[in-house]
């Protein structure tokens, strides 16, 4: 995880490449085949109908794991392994309180990019839920953020691609099937450090895999602070330079 002092800095690169201001990163959850363990089989059963453990992961503009989590069964909901790990009270704590940026009169803090399995809170943010018509402005930023978003699973593609016997299912203690994960995404992250290319065939396989072994689609409608106004200014903020951008043209 990143320290205090290399925040602004990072969320700077990030900015850069993503021109998403204050992300430090995207979260989700990726299911891993395992043989669970007989006693306690249904709690590593998913609907999906195969049997897993769950990789927690904030993963930044580089691919690169910042956090990760391999502790919870493929039965639990993704938000529950996030409020259940450490990077629940990282995210809400001191380390995300700066720096912080107005934006459209909101102050915004450093945030993570999430799906609709999280809660949204001041830190953690997600796109517009399809429950209610959307309007073009909350479109805008669905669209931004799912652009954005596409880091955290492009990195557990990288992910799978560099080390594909994670696809299948390990034949091997749970306990050890969670080192193997760790392991995987340490080494991961050393490949990305020195720019290791990923082979399109690799990713292709990957892809035809997670086709047969579909990932759990969950939402969460759990709201926290004043989440909705920092998530109604950054949308704003898309939407006023979309504005000026066509202006301009």
């Amino acid at each position: 995880m990143l320290s205090s002092s290399e925040m602004a800095e990072h969320i700077r690169e990030f900015m850069a490449v993503s021109d998403f201001p204050q992300a430090v990163g995207a979260l989700d959850g990726c299911h891993f085949p395992v043989s669970p363990p007989q006693e306690h089989a249904t709690d590593y059963y998913k609907y999906k109908g195969w049997y897993s453990i769950i990789l927690l992961a904030l993963v930044d503009h580089k691919y690169r794991f910042r956090f990760i989590n391999v502790s919870a069964p493929g039965r639990c909901h993704d938000s529950h392994v996030y409020q259940m790990s450490s990077l629940s009270g990282m995210v809400e704590g001191p380390l995300f309180k700066a720096p912080v940026v107005t934006i459209e009169g909101a102050a915004v803090p450093p945030l993570v990019l999430c799906d609709q399995a999280f809660p949204l809170t001041p830190n953690l943010i997600k796109s517009f839920g399809h429950n209610t018509p959307l309007s073009a402005e909350q479109k805008k930023f669905n669209y931004h953020i799912s652009r954005v978003g596409r880091v955290v699973e492009n990195g557990f593609g990288r992910l799978k691609a560099r080390f594909r016997f994670t696809l299948k299912r390990m034949e091997c203690d749970i306990a050890n099937a969670r080192l193997v994960i760790c392991a995987c995404c340490v080494l991961n992250n050393i490949c990305e450090h020195f720019g290791d290319a990923v082979q399109l065939q690799w990713l292709q396989e990957v892809k035809q895999s997670d086709s047969q072994l579909p990932q759990p689609g969950r939402s969460s409608d759990s709201q926290i602070g004043n989440a909705v106004s920092v998530r109604s200014a950054l949308a704003e903020h898309f939407n006023q330079r979309m504005q000026t951008q066509a202006a301009r043209s």
